[in-house]
Protein backbone atom coordinates (compact mmCIF):
# COMPACT_ATOMS: atom_id res chain seq x y z
CA UNK A 1 0.00 0.00 0.00
CA UNK A 2 3.16 2.18 0.53
CA UNK A 3 4.40 2.09 -2.81
CA UNK A 4 1.04 2.42 -4.55
CA UNK A 5 0.38 5.63 -2.29
CA UNK A 6 3.88 6.69 -2.94
CA UNK A 7 3.60 6.70 -7.09
CA UNK A 8 0.43 8.57 -6.86
CA UNK A 9 -2.10 6.28 -6.97
CA UNK A 10 -5.88 6.52 -5.51
CA UNK A 11 -7.32 3.66 -3.37
CA UNK A 12 -9.50 2.64 -0.74
CA UNK A 13 -8.98 1.27 2.49
CA UNK A 14 -9.72 0.41 5.87
CA UNK A 15 -8.99 1.58 9.47
CA UNK A 16 -8.71 -0.94 12.44
CA UNK A 17 -11.43 0.27 15.18
CA UNK A 18 -13.58 2.28 11.95
CA UNK A 19 -15.94 1.10 9.93
CA UNK A 20 -16.14 1.75 6.42
CA UNK A 21 -13.63 2.42 3.46
CA UNK A 22 -11.69 5.78 3.32
CA UNK A 23 -9.37 6.96 0.13
CA UNK A 24 -5.95 7.00 1.02
CA UNK A 25 -5.46 10.53 -0.26
CA UNK A 26 -6.37 12.55 -2.88
CA UNK A 27 -2.98 13.60 -5.27
CA UNK A 28 -3.23 14.98 -8.94
CA UNK A 29 -0.76 14.18 -12.25
CA UNK A 30 0.43 17.63 -11.01
CA UNK A 31 3.98 17.25 -9.34
CA UNK A 32 4.14 17.19 -5.09
CA UNK A 33 5.30 20.61 -4.47
CA UNK A 34 2.81 22.44 -7.07
CA UNK A 35 -0.66 24.34 -6.35
CA UNK A 36 -2.55 21.71 -8.12
CA UNK A 37 -1.21 18.51 -6.67
CA UNK A 38 -4.53 17.19 -4.87
CA UNK A 39 -7.87 17.35 -5.45
CA UNK A 40 -9.06 19.44 -2.72
CA UNK A 41 -6.19 22.69 -4.14
CA UNK A 42 -8.02 22.06 -7.24
CA UNK A 43 -11.39 23.38 -6.21
CA UNK A 44 -10.25 26.03 -3.96
CA UNK A 45 -8.27 27.54 -6.89
CA UNK A 46 -11.66 27.03 -9.16
CA UNK A 47 -13.85 28.78 -6.19
CA UNK A 48 -11.34 31.63 -6.46
CA UNK A 49 -11.47 31.81 -10.34
CA UNK A 50 -15.20 31.81 -10.05
CA UNK A 51 -15.12 34.84 -7.81
CA UNK A 52 -12.37 36.75 -9.32
CA UNK A 53 -14.24 36.44 -12.54
CA UNK A 54 -17.75 37.52 -10.96
CA UNK A 55 -16.11 40.86 -9.42
CA UNK A 56 -13.81 41.75 -12.52
CA UNK A 57 -16.61 40.75 -15.09
CA UNK A 58 -17.96 44.88 -15.06
CA UNK A 59 -14.63 45.74 -16.16
CA UNK A 60 -14.28 43.82 -19.40
CA UNK A 61 -14.79 46.01 -21.34
CA UNK A 62 -14.24 49.58 -19.64
CA UNK A 63 -11.45 51.72 -21.18
CA UNK A 64 -8.55 51.57 -18.81
CA UNK A 65 -5.28 53.55 -18.34
CA UNK A 66 -1.75 52.14 -19.54
CA UNK A 67 1.41 53.22 -18.89
CA UNK A 68 2.99 54.63 -21.61
CA UNK A 69 6.30 53.88 -21.43
CA UNK A 70 5.64 50.34 -20.80
CA UNK A 71 2.26 49.51 -21.86
CA UNK A 72 1.20 47.62 -18.96
CA UNK A 73 -1.76 48.43 -16.79
CA UNK A 74 -1.24 51.66 -14.20
CA UNK A 75 -0.23 51.33 -10.93
CA UNK A 76 -3.79 52.54 -10.06
CA UNK A 77 -5.23 50.38 -11.84
CA UNK A 78 -3.49 47.29 -10.51
CA UNK A 79 -4.31 48.19 -7.51
CA UNK A 80 -8.10 49.07 -7.72
CA UNK A 81 -8.28 45.14 -8.81
CA UNK A 82 -5.95 43.77 -6.27
CA UNK A 83 -8.08 45.23 -3.57
CA UNK A 84 -11.22 44.27 -5.76
CA UNK A 85 -10.18 40.77 -5.53
CA UNK A 86 -8.11 40.23 -1.93
CA UNK A 87 -12.26 41.57 -0.88
CA UNK A 88 -14.36 39.35 -2.87
CA UNK A 89 -12.16 36.13 -1.92
CA UNK A 90 -11.50 36.47 1.57
CA UNK A 91 -15.35 37.67 1.84
CA UNK A 92 -16.91 34.54 0.04
CA UNK A 93 -14.13 32.08 0.96
CA UNK A 94 -13.25 33.30 4.63
CA UNK A 95 -14.83 29.85 6.11
CA UNK A 96 -12.41 27.86 3.20
CA UNK A 97 -9.12 29.48 3.29
CA UNK A 98 -6.88 30.13 6.15
CA UNK A 99 -5.40 33.27 4.57
CA UNK A 100 -4.99 35.12 0.61
CA UNK A 101 -0.89 35.44 0.54
CA UNK A 102 -0.55 37.37 -2.39
CA UNK A 103 -2.66 38.59 -4.75
CA UNK A 104 -1.07 39.90 -8.72
CA UNK A 105 -2.91 41.49 -11.24
CA UNK A 106 -0.49 42.10 -14.50
CA UNK A 107 2.39 40.58 -13.03
CA UNK A 108 5.59 41.81 -15.13
CA UNK A 109 7.22 38.16 -15.78
CA UNK A 110 5.90 35.44 -16.22
CA UNK A 111 6.10 31.84 -14.86
CA UNK A 112 9.74 31.63 -16.39
CA UNK A 113 10.88 34.36 -14.74
CA UNK A 114 10.90 36.38 -18.45
CA UNK A 115 9.49 40.01 -18.85
CA UNK A 116 5.79 39.90 -21.12
CA UNK A 117 6.46 41.63 -24.38
CA UNK A 118 5.22 44.66 -24.59
CA UNK A 119 1.82 44.54 -26.71
CA UNK A 120 1.82 46.89 -30.11
CA UNK A 121 -1.36 47.76 -30.94
CA UNK A 122 -1.53 48.18 -34.74
CA UNK A 123 -3.16 51.55 -33.73
CA UNK A 124 -0.56 52.67 -32.46
CA UNK A 125 1.09 53.96 -35.45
Amino acid sequence: MDTLHDKGYIFARTFSGYSGTYFNSSPTAAPGGDDYYCIEYNRVFSAAARIVRKSLLPYLNAPLQVDAVTGRLHFSAKAMFEAMVRTAIEGDMSNNISALQTVIVDPALDENAQPYPRHIDRWDT
